[in-house]
């Protein structure tokens, strides 16, 4: 998933280890304080708007989410890598020689 900003909202309590903890209706209300929320493929996206109609009783309108409070552009942006640069040098050593 990608978020406009990698900070969690200051509300958002952690358990012991660091990680956040909150109910699913608290984190999906957090996530709704983007502008812009993308998820990397359609099923991503397709349950995150389930889950705040169901949940948060947001309105989808093909675009956007919005509350009583606000809206939120959300989307698939899918980010592509380059299989190349992620393998060790010797696989890129020989992967060039078969070139």
């Amino acid at each position: 998933m990608v978020v406009v900003s990698n900070r969690l909202p200051a509300t958002v309590a952690t358990d012991k280890t660091g990680r956040p903890e909150v109910a699913a209706g608290g984190f999906l209300g957090a996530l709704l304080d983007y502008d812009l929320v993308g998820f990397q493929v359609q099923g991503y996206l397709d349950n995150y708007i389930y889950s705040c109609r169901r949940l948060l009783g947001a309105r989808w309108d093909g675009r956007s989410l919005s509350t009583g409070r606000r809206a939120q552009t959300v989307g698939v942006y899918p980010a592509g890598i380059d299989p190349e640069e992620f393998a060790p040098p010797s696989v890129r050593n020989c992967r060039a020689c078969w070139s």
